[in-house]
């Protein structure tokens, strides 16, 4: 009897095909719109180029038809925003010219749910690698979750220690009834694995686009981030009640106080929406292999940031405060977490400082690697996924020089890595159990299995 079948043009090889300007521009993105009132009804115009022949088109675009539908207004009221004369010029006063140009860009990738169109065999191969060294570092490692705990620094940093401990105590005394109470009134609650990191939310993203059998061994990868999701849902409900109930203290209504809750949440802790990505993590995957899990280092430049503008403004005990909770307590912290002390030769304050300044710069990706290799005794890393390439050439070539039995420890780990790396295999539990088999002391076999840690 006939029906629709949604047309899309082959960026490849298209020679007319041109995007309106406009609102319906954000939402183009070399497909053709999902204009769902008018566009599969209307007949078929005299225009041609060459059409893309493959089955995706279809998931493809029914997946574009509902994000136009759940996106469209929100994002045409957004851009009546900021293409306001008054709203820009007040914008481009407080904030400059240049963030003001980033607004458009940024609006345009949540328009098309920041998927690109084509993707090159390059990109399907850094994507592949990207995933795969998510489930390679963050698969079943308890010592990740105890990290996500660092996120309540930077809430000290913005509503002080007092209401962040308020926080923490209603989040963990107040039971399920505490945690239903603050994810029905907030919008930034609800979808935890959104809001954990953004290499956890393509990893779960990819695990639905698959085969039957590939969704069911991928429910078991799934349930490999369970620990950090949840340990990331604590610390925002935390920050979340802390913000709120400042905020009813103050007199601002419920509605109100909710609001300034999200807010705070938005601001001190790092989320994998669109909306909570910075520009550098928006880009292709080539660009993306330098930025992975860099979402907490995303919020921690934002609020650095922040803080060296209260310094310029005078304000000299804000910024120290923020140093300490930003930078300070995580350094220490981690130190005692993971024994780091320093040489014989060296005292403890000059070694803390050392740490510290490598630490304040890692969240400038690439150029903070290779101040902190100047500053620190740690060797220059532009990207975790560097040195996933790196394990994997090293790998090769070991096992074409010597036989798998004659590797040394670090050898064998890294070869394990690298083919959980390149299968998608969560091989955290392999490499933590063999390092946990050459302790003896409680305290080092902890240590072991949440970090991987020899003990000298």
């Amino acid at each position: 009897r006939g029906g629709y079948y949604p047309i899309v043009y082959d960026a490849k090889l298209k020679q007319k095909h041109k995007t309106k300007a406009g609102v319906e521009d954000l939402f183009e993105n070399n497909l053709f719109k999902p204009n769902v009132s008018s566009g599969f009804m209307e007949s078929r115009t005299e225009f041609y180029d060459p059409i893309k022949l493959s089955l995706s088109v279809l998931g493809t675009h029914l997946n574009e038809v509902v994000h136009f539908i759940t996106h469209y207004e929100a994002v045409r009221n957004a851009n009546k925003i900021i293409t306001d004369d008054a709203f820009a010029l007040a914008f481009k006063e407080h904030f400059g010219h240049a963030h003001y140009n980033g607004l458009r860009p940024w609006l345009k990738n949540i328009a098309n749910d920041g998927r690109p169109t084509e993707q090159s065999p390059f990109s399907f191969m850094a994507n592949h690698m990207r995933i795969g060294l998510s489930m390679t570092s963050m698969a079943f490692n308890m010592g990740t979750a105890i990290m996500q705990g660092f996120g309540m620094f930077t809430t000290i940093d913005e509503i002080g220690m007092k209401n962040t401990l308020h926080g923490m105590k209603v989040t963990l005394l107040g039971g399920p009834s505490a945690w239903k109470f603050a994810i029905d009134k907030s919008g930034e609650l609800r979808h935890i694995l959104k809001q954990a990191d953004r290499e956890i939310a393509d990893t779960v993203d990819e695990m639905f686009r698959t085969s039957k059998f590939g969704r069911g061994w991928n429910s078991m990868k799934q349930f490999a981030f369970w620990h950090i999701a949840q340990a990331q849902r604590v610390v925002n409900i935390a920050s979340w009640y802390g913000a709120y109930d400042q905020a009813i203290g103050n007199g601002l209504s419920d509605k109100d106080a909710a609001n300034k809750a999200d807010a705070v949440v938005r601001m001190t802790q790092s989320g994998a929406g669109l909306k909570d990505l910075a520009a550098v993590q928006r880009g292709g995957e080539g660009a993306k292999l330098f930025t992975a899990f860099y979402t907490y280092f995303s919020v921690l430049f934002n609020r650095e940031r922040n803080a060296v503008r209260e310094l310029r403004t005078g304000k000299a005990m804000q910024f120290a405060w923020s140093m300490m909770w930003l930078v300070m307590a995580p350094v220490y912290f981690e130190a005692m977490l993971r024994n780091k002390e320093p040489e014989d030769d060296e005292s403890g304050a000059a070694w803390f400082a050392k740490e510290a300044a490598a630490y304040s710069v890692t969240s400038i990706p690439v150029v903070g690697a290779a101040i902190s290799a100047v500053v620190s005794p740690y060797p220059f890393r532009a990207s975790p996924a560097a040195e996933g390439f790196s394990k994997a050439a090293n790998t090769l070539l070991n096992l074409a020089d010597k036989d798998f039995e004659d590797m040394t420890e670090y050898q064998t780990k890294s070869a394990i890595e690298a083919i959980g790396t390149l299968f998608h295999i969560p091989t955290k539990p392999i490499t933590r159990f063999n390092t946990m088999m050459g302790e003896d002391d409680p305290e080092d076999i902890a240590r072991a299995f949440l970090f991987g840690q020899r003990s000298e």
